[in-house]
């Protein structure tokens, strides 16, 4: 895990571009995004903004989200029973 504000690993072959953490590819920082839960640089690919962190962290997110969305689910279902 990275810290907040960690800048990315450069990329030794060039003066402005910088490696993804996730596909080890190399953009430019302009291209980059630190995840809010892990810290990884990640490139647009790798990327999930619906929820502003990467797609390694994007599991556990959901996981998180799961219960939430399955009780949604259960009680606009009983809502619809009862009417």
């Amino acid at each position: 895990m990275k810290k907040q504000g960690e800048p990315p690993e450069k990329d030794p072959s060039s003066f402005s571009k910088y490696y993804c953490d996730l596909c080890n590819e190399t953009f430019f920082l302009t291209r980059l995004r630190q995840c809010t839960l892990c810290g990884r640089w990640a490139c647009t690919s790798c990327w999930t903004q619906d929820y502003y962190v990467c797609n390694s962290c994007l599991g556990i997110y959901k996981l998180h989200l799961q219960p939430f969305v399955h009780s949604d689910v259960a009680n606009s279902d009983t809502t619809e029973n009862n009417e």
